[in-house]
């Protein structure tokens, strides 16, 4: 019954990393570096999984996300340091 953030953009994956995300009555918000390529997969349950970037050539992150009345978004980090 709480959110997260959690912030990748300088700490670019190595290959073949994965990361596994639960939201479960709660949101998880994870930034990305430009560019980056995630593939997403999972489960949602009067939730949500989102992907909101374009798609880049740079390393790929592949994300498995359960949401249970949560919500797991993959995105940039604004232009306003948000």
């Amino acid at each position: 019954m709480g959110g997260c953030e959690l912030d990748l953009t300088s700490a670019p994956p190595g290959e073949n990393s994965s990361l596994t995300a639960v939201a479960i009555l709660g949101g998880i918000k994870i930034l990305v570096a430009p560019g980056s390529r995630v593939t997403m997969s999972g489960v949602s349950l009067f939730g949500g999984r989102q992907v909101k970037l374009k798609p880049g050539d740079g390393p790929e992150i592949r994300v498995r996300a359960v949401a249970v009345l949560g919500g797991v978004e993959v995105t940039e980090p604004s232009a306003g340091g948000d």
